[in-house]
């Protein structure tokens, strides 16, 4: 089961000039929904609670107080690297609130054209990042560096076509949210919902002995041969099905270390293990493959041997969106064999990874 995250707002605009740009006008005093019924009136943004629609066991499992980017774009493109009539929000950095009325907080207000002429798409990922690129005039993307423990997540949303009864409304636009919350058509599943989902692989590790054996501990894993960056592609008008929502592994291919989720130490000699499976309280987050190379380091009899190579596969890869549970199975510390048959991301069980015979 792939986890999500839902975080529902209405992204309501407003036409108090004839700017299609951010605005920080205030709202007028008065009825604060007159706006609904009065197309001279601003309609201000709004966000209701993010909901969280399956319970987690990743990296995150709770968003609200995270930074998380989003972006209003124009859906026939045309976009570029600043607020425009065809960009809405240019990588507005928001903050998940758990408030009832406002689950997305973020400064200055912004507002939809006034024209209607502009039907707006809304992206949202996180971890939110200023460095944001513009690429090819046609796609954004940002690159994580070091990755491990970043737990990267995005959304997109785009209007579903509304009624009234005689005419038929696009969206995103001011019209459309108007439609949308009028009390007489009542139809607020319309207004934008960004659903987060993860895009990396996760994988925690326990470990255990075939045997009683006092004289064998275990040291840490070292992935190998991994690219440590990862580039994530938030939109791209041109290819939307192809490139939107990818991660990619950039930089030379290098090692990830695993590391304690406590305190971030990479030596584990100090976990006690025995013939039942230790959790080492460790969690690596990747960019999906097909296979993963990686080291595993022990001791025997206090001394350090020479790591262990291991493979880690699985019929169909490790894909996005799946928390792994590899359990270590250490016979003895010559040989390793590593199988695994895991599913998808509700904290699944696989196959040991065997160290001997």
């Amino acid at each position: 089961m792939k986890f999500r995250y839902m975080v529902v707002f209405a992204a309501l605009a407003f036409l108090a000039s004839c700017s299609n740009q951010e605005s920080t006008q205030p709202a007028p005093s008065g009825d604060e929904e007159a706006w609904v019924y009065d197309e001279s009136l601003p309609v201000p943004v709004m966000f209701t609670t993010p909901q969280i629609t399956v319970q987690s066991k990743a990296a995150v499992n709770d968003m609200v107080g995270l930074e998380v980017g989003v972006f209003g774009l124009d859906r026939t493109g045309h976009w570029g690297e600043a607020t425009s009539e065809n960009v809405l929000m240019y990588n507005t950095q928001a903050t998940v609130s758990s408030r009832q009325d406002r689950g997305l907080t973020f400064s200055p207000q912004v507002y939809y054209p006034m024209t209607n002429d502009v039907n707006f798409n809304f992206y949202g990922y996180y971890p939110y990042s200023a460095d944001v690129a513009y690429e090819n005039s046609r796609r954004y993307e940002v690159t994580y560096e070091n990755i491990g423990t970043i737990d990267i997540l995005w959304a997109k949303e785009v209007a579903n076509q509304i009624s009234d009864g005689i005419n038929t409304y696009e969206g995103f636009n001011a019209r459309y949210v108007r439609k949308a919350i009028d009390p007489i058509n009542n139809n607020p599943n319309a207004l934008p919902s960004l659903v987060f989902e993860h895009l990396l692989t996760g994988m925690k590790f326990s470990v255990r002995l075939a045997e009683p054996a006092v004289n064998i501990r275990f040291k840490g894993l070292t992935l190998t041969n991994i690219q440590p960056n990862a580039t994530l592609r938030i939109a791209d008008y041109m290819e939307p099905e192809t490139w939107e929502g990818v991660v990619v592994g950039e930089g030379t291919p290098g090692t990830i270390q695993l590391k304690k989720d406590s305190d971030g130490s990479t030596d584990f000699s100090s976990v006690g293990i025995g013939t039942i499976a230790a959790s080492l309280g460790a969690t690596l987050m990747l960019v999906p493959a097909e296979s993963y190379t990686a080291e595993i380091y022990l001791t025997v009899d206090g001394e350090d041997i020479a790591p262990v190579p291991v493979t880690l596969t699985r019929e169909g890869g490790f894909v996005k969106g799946e928390m792994y549970s590899m359990t270590i199975l250490i016979q003895n510390p010559e040989q390793v064999v590593i199988t695994s048959s895991l599913t998808p991301w509700t904290e699944v069980e696989g196959e040991e990874i065997v160290i001997g015979e």
